[in-house]
């Protein structure tokens, strides 16, 4: 699966969104690549929000998903977030609806990591696929399995790290055990964005 910084085909593409930054995207951008390099595409838009004052993190990233879901005609959308920013699912039901989402299903996928959310906003319907990161708080621990799985050791979490050292050893399988939930996810947002089924 890329990820553009342009959209050419909503029919055929999902938004990508992360509650925690450059350095998510940067992550996903790799790994995606490494598990499915092709079809559908994943975008994550580099131009500036509006009246954005400051980086969008946490759950409040939705306000991102409702701001662009106004200028394109979304189908689909891949919510990354850590864990550390969801303190009950609740939240997440609370800040879709402060941002202007009517809420038609929430369906958990996988093991309380992955979930499909059926939302309307303006007319409009999204599927949002949420993917939580880290056992405990993050991003980072999911990395740190991965690096488990290929037996190697990293000194950091730095991008280049990941490319240099991690990413040659990591075969497809290792990155469907580590990320399973982001591996649900892929396939899932192929069946809505491809069949246009789920």
């Amino acid at each position: 699966m890329e990820v553009s910084e342009n959209f050419t085909d909503v029919k055929r593409q999902a938004l990508l969104v992360t509650g925690d930054g450059t350095f998510d995207i940067r992550f996903l951008t790799l790994i995606l690549k490494k598990l499915n390099g092709k079809e559908p595409f994943l975008v994550s838009p580099s131009f500036p929000l509006p009246n954005r004052e400051r980086r969008i993190t946490g759950l409040d990233a939705l306000r991102t998903i409702a701001l662009l879901l106004g200028k394109f005609n979304i189908r689909a959308c891949l919510f990354c977030i850590d864990k550390e920013h969801i303190e009950q699912m609740e939240n997440i039901e609370e800040m879709l609806g402060k941002y202007g989402f009517q809420l038609m299903e929430f369906q958990e996928i996988s093991l309380s990591r992955t979930y499909k959310i059926s939302v309307q906003r303006g007319g409009r319907a999204l599927k949002i696929i949420l993917v939580i990161f880290g056992r405990e708080t993050k991003l980072e621990e999911d990395i740190e399995e991965l690096a488990r799985l290929c037996g190697c050791e990293l000194p950091n979490t730095r991008i280049s790290t990941i490319k240099r050292i991690l990413l040659p050893r990591a075969t497809i399988m290792h990155i469907k055990r580590a990320f399973s939930h982001l591996y649900d996810a892929i396939v899932l947002l192929e069946k809505i964005l491809i069949t246009n089924k789920a």
